[in-house]
């Protein structure tokens, strides 16, 4: 089978020939290759917490204002770095990660407790040190009355649309930093390890994803549904099945409908929390004027009946 190289999501991709349409609605058999055979795919159904989210070590990001470019791969409105460096960057207790773009859904691809909603954001980053792999920080946004996100708010008027895939808005001095500014705990975030949602459905990715929804406008959330283009269908992938993968983030042991098959969780868990230990140094050396830093971290502990899946409890504890 030919093998060609394509941008998806903004950075390079292996992807072969036949298997990289992107379609909507999402219809399981229509998307090929890793998309249908996969056994880490995104996104998932991310767990109800019964006790409350796990307070982790706060997400520390280094963004800050830069000359982006705006533009429409056909299924999302994207805005690029023009130039990403090692310091416009994110740091998790998985690593350390440089901004390449973000890109918009309609509706969420994550559910959290069961719950959609209109619109989700993936801002995502190339891991330093391993540039094969990548760091995805998400987030779900909810309507308000009254509260515009500051985000949308710098791009949202001059919007490209689904049918100019060609043109490339360029936007000087955009403020990524807001992207963070309606984030109200950056210690409540979900982290697994998982795919893109698109074709070719690489996996490869560490997934964060806010646990609180971000707040935007009606107006706001009409004029980028109307870019992405898709309103009767959406532009989003529903949750694929866990197969044993442990998902941080919760103070409390649930299932989850999609997470089907689940072995090995308790390897898993110790594999996880052996990563976020080695990734602590990590953790604490951003730095600069729009960073935000970490204090408290925790660790993982999963439990795995036969017959259900079952998401990792986490208790407080240092990485």
């Amino acid at each position: 089978m030919m093998r060609t190289l394509a941008f998806v999501a903004g950075f390079p991709v292996a992807v072969y020939g036949g298997s990289g349409a992107v379609s909507y609605p999402y219809v399981d058999d229509t998307w090929g290759g890793v998309c249908k055979t996969g056994t880490a795919q995104s996104p998932i159904a991310l767990p109800q917490c019964t006790a409350g989210n796990s307070k982790r070590a706060e997400l520390a990001a280094s963004y800050g204002s830069h000359d982006a470019e705006l533009s429409h791969t056909g299924h999302a409105v994207k805005i690029s770095l023009k130039t990403p460096t090692d310091a416009i960057k994110f740091v998790s207790p998985t690593g350390t990660y440089k901004l390449v773009q973000c890109h918009w859904h309609d509706d969420s691809e994550h559910t959290i407790d069961g719950k959609k909603y209109p619109l989700c954001a993936h801002c995502v980053h190339e891991k330093i040190g391993d540039s094969s792999r990548y760091g995805v920080l998400g987030v779900v946004y909810e309507v308000d009355s009254t509260v515009e996100d500051p985000f949308l708010k710098s791009i949202v008027d001059n919007l490209p649309v689904k049918t100019d895939t060609t043109t490339k808005i360029d936007k000087a001095g955009v403020n990524f930093t807001n992207y963070l500014a309606g984030m109200t705990n950056l210690s409540n975030y979900y982290t697994y390890a998982g795919s893109l949602t698109t074709p070719p459905c690489t996996e490869a990715v560490d997934w964060h994803v806010l646990s609180h929804p971000v707040k935007l406008t009606q107006a706001q959330l009409d004029k980028m549904v109307a870019a992405l283009g898709h309103s009767a269908t959406g532009t989003f992938r529903p949750p694929q099945p866990l197969n044993g993968r442990v998902v941080l983030g919760c103070a409390a042991v649930t299932t989850g409908t999609t997470a089907n098959n689940s072995t090995n969780s308790s390897s898993t868990a110790s594999n996880t929390s052996s990563n976020a230990n080695s990734n602590t140094t990590s953790s604490n050396t951003s730095s600069g004027n729009n960073t935000t830093t970490a204090a408290q971290a925790s660790n993982a502990v999963a439990a795995a009946p036969a017959v259900a899946a079952v998401v990792a409890l986490l208790v407080p504890a240092l990485f």
